[in-house]
């Protein structure tokens, strides 16, 4: 998150230390298992943010961000082991790439930057490519979105939520390595109770 401190606030302090860690953590996991450890970790905190959408007034609620919901749900389907669940994921992502609202937030609408659709966005890319800043930037959204929310209304709930999220994000990354540590192979099909476990 931006703010125009002098010196980053315990909570920013926090937040650097856990997205290093999740990182480090989830960087030296077996190949057999990293990439979709990378997803798992997208995907938490992406579905969280959908939920709290869905809990916002009804015209406060962004319809860009529905045309997200299934890739989302086709991200637990493809973790799941749901073989068609790929092509669905390239083909949201390559309908992304040809519609006025892939454009960097210039010279067109920037729907993709609210922060429900951006996770899901990364989550998916997080499918396609592989790549563990992907699997990071989901988690980040939330606590930026907690941020908008309370800063400069409530910091005392501010801090108390982000640091709930922080927290809850730690427990997914351990959940995950958990089952890592269990089964090198989640490439072959993550475990339908740890897909619970991380969209509770």
């Amino acid at each position: 998150m931006k703010r125009n401190r002098k010196a980053p606030d315990q909570i920013e302090i926090e937040l650097h230390r856990a997205h290093q860690h999740a990182r480090q953590t989830l960087q030296s996991l077996p190949a057999g298992s990293r990439f979709p450890a990378y997803t798992l970790y997208a995907a938490a905190p992406a579905e969280r943010l959908f939920r709290w959408y869905d809990a916002r007034p009804e015209d406060e609620r962004r319809s860009y961000s529905l045309t997200w919901r299934p890739v989302l749900q086709d991200v637990w389907d493809h973790l799941a082991g749901d073989p068609s669940a790929y092509r669905r994921i390239s083909r949201a992502l390559g309908e992304f790439y040809l519609s006025p609202y892939s454009n960097n937030g210039y010279d067109g609408p920037d729907d993709i930057d609210q922060d429900e659709a951006a996770a899901a966005y990364y989550t998916a890319n997080c499918v396609m490519h592989e790549i563990v800043d992907f699997a990071l930037l989901p988690a980040s959204r939330a606590t930026d979105n907690i941020d908008h929310q309370w800063y400069g209304i409530d910091e005392e709930r501010r801090q108390a939520e982000i640091t709930r999220e922080v927290r809850r994000q730690a427990s997914d990354l351990d959940a995950i390595i958990a089952a890592a540590r269990k089964n090198s192979h989640l490439n072959q099909g993550v475990p339908e109770d740890l897909i619970t476990k991380l969209r509770a």
